[in-house]
């Protein structure tokens, strides 16, 4: 058999899924606080605490993540107060296997 047969057989059979494939693991974690405020004294209080823990294993998976966060706040009068905060904590750990 020729090389060129082989190469075509591999590629005919892995996309429908004979043949093992590794897939990428990913988190995608998005927040989104909006206020609108009109009148006079009053305080807006905005928080978003994001924890992601990755864990993958050393065959080779690879993990990614995306933490996307927006705060607005649409303020009109006196006397106003805004307070906006945002914690993103992101832990990646491979664990290995014993052979």
């Amino acid at each position: 058999m020729k090389y060129s047969h082989l190469i075509a057989i591999i590629l005919t059979l892995a996309p429908i899924g004979l043949l093992p494939a590794r897939a990428d693991q990913a988190v995608i974690d998005e927040s989104v606080q909006n206020a609108i405020v009109n009148g006079n004294g009053n305080t807006v209080n905005q928080s978003n605490t994001t924890n992601v823990q990755n864990r993958g294993n050393r065959s080779g998976n690879n993990s990614g993540t995306s933490v996307r966060n927006r705060q607005t706040a649409d303020v009109m009068g006196d006397n106003n107060t805004v307070n906006q905060s945002n914690r993103t904590a992101i832990e990646s750990e491979r664990q290995r296997r014993g052979r």
